[in-house]
């Protein structure tokens, strides 16, 4: 697995990096009833589970199990879907940051080309006043 987008951590490491990824922070925000909503679910399930072994009547503790496990394994999957999701994220932006430097070495070789170029313009207009001043002076 790649490693995980350091979002949190303001520093930025700026060795060989042209571009920086993480550019904003978003914060996540979620209320106490969220937070609080899967104990609840749970504890919900522990009481089954124990008044159905109390009273004898074992579907009540099945039940009881499966309000139990599910907010667990819920929350196991949602964090499993927003790993990849940032995974997916981070590859994108790692293409991304992989053409802009392209992008940058291609602009390098071309400023390279084109001041070649105006080199040998410099020495060919060079050249053909020299030619134009011979064949003034061999007019002579």
């Amino acid at each position: 697995m790649a490693n995980q987008l350091d979002e949190m951590n303001p520093e930025i490491m700026s060795e060989g990096r042209d571009v920086h990824v993480i550019a904003k922070v978003i914060p996540v925000e979620t209320s106490g009833f969220e937070k609080l909503l899967p104990t609840i679910l749970m504890a919900v399930g522990v009481i089954g589970i124990v008044f159905g072994i109390v009273i004898d009547k074992y579907l009540v503790s099945i039940i009881g199990a499966i309000v139990l496990i599910y907010p667990w394994w819920r929350l196991k999957q949602i964090s499993s879907e927003f790993n990849m999701m940032e995974q997916r994220i981070q590859n994108a932006a790692s293409e991304i940051d992989n053409y802009m430097e392209q992008r940058v070495v291609i602009l390098q070789n071309y400023k390279a080309k084109i001041q070649f170029v105006m080199q040998c313009n410099k020495i060919l207009t060079y050249k053909k006043k020299l030619l134009q001043l011979e064949r003034c002076i061999m007019m002579l």
